[in-house]
């Protein structure tokens, strides 16, 4: 996941035509959660950052992301049925 998402940042048919990946998404296989966690999650949004003044004031909200501000967004309909 991580040399697509490299290959992509460096491709001119990649980013500079078509803009950055902000979010990946997961169908909620389990093999993949882990992995997405570790790409996703390892830094705090802080002040200083790009998106910190989006979310700052929402309380609860869940303010890690990877490399590039990159998100997690996995299939919520696969988290609903974890519960």
């Amino acid at each position: 996941m991580e040399i697509v998402l490299e290959c992509w940042k460096r491709s001119k048919h990649g980013e500079q035509l078509h803009g950055p990946i902000l979010s990946v998404s997961s169908d909620g296989c389990p093999k993949r959660r882990y992995a997405m966690f570790m790409m996703c999650m390892h830094s705090e949004i802080l002040p200083g950052n790009p998106l910190y003044p989006f979310i700052c004031d929402l309380p609860g909200l869940n303010r890690r992301v990877g490399k590039d501000n990159l998100t997690n967004d996995p299939d919520y309909k696969h988290e609903f049925k974890r519960k």
